[in-house]
């Protein structure tokens, strides 16, 4: 699989999952893509979504994982996900622990505040529209309807 460096330059995030980290050519084109992004400082968002059924075994899964977080700006993950990592029953012990493992070398110093307002702002304009439809990505919004979608709210 070969990296496409001129979509990635065109990008303020780069995002991923865990289930692009299950198996090759995926996992070695994440893997370069993270160097790449990471050295033109672009801000890397890992959504945990950890599925047990596309894993070999749960240790190469918390291998993995745990290494994406390590280099992640951003880490979307639920209560059952936090507590997997953990190996925490309790919420706020797992919350303090993931934290420590989110402790890393990348810099969101580049970042704005208006920026990660714009961010935080479009994410949850997203989940807003995707959760009114049934099903995940083929009803990901467009930016022609997250437009429409501000348009609407005023």
């Amino acid at each position: 699989m070969k990296l496409q460096k001129d979509d990635i330059e065109k990008a303020l995030i780069f995002h991923f999952d865990s289930v692009s980290l299950t198996d090759e050519p995926e996992l070695s084109a994440i893997y370069q893509a993270l160097d790449y992004v990471r050295h033109n400082n672009l801000i890397i968002s890992f959504d945990v979504n950890y599925r047990k059924v596309l894993w070999k075994n749960k240790e190469l899964a918390l291998s993995r994982i745990g290494k994406a977080i390590k280099v992640a700006n951003l880490v979307k993950l639920n209560s059952h996900e936090l507590r997997l990592l953990s190996g925490e029953k309790e919420i706020s012990k797992s919350i303090n622990r993931i934290l420590e493992i989110l402790k890393n070398e990348s810099n969101l110093d580049n970042v704005t505040n208006e920026s990660l307002e714009k961010i935080l702002l479009y994410s949850n304009a997203t989940g807003a529209i995707t959760s009114s439809k049934n099903g995940v990505i083929p009803v990901l919004p467009t930016k022609n309807e997250l437009a429409n979608f501000f348009d609407s709210i005023g």
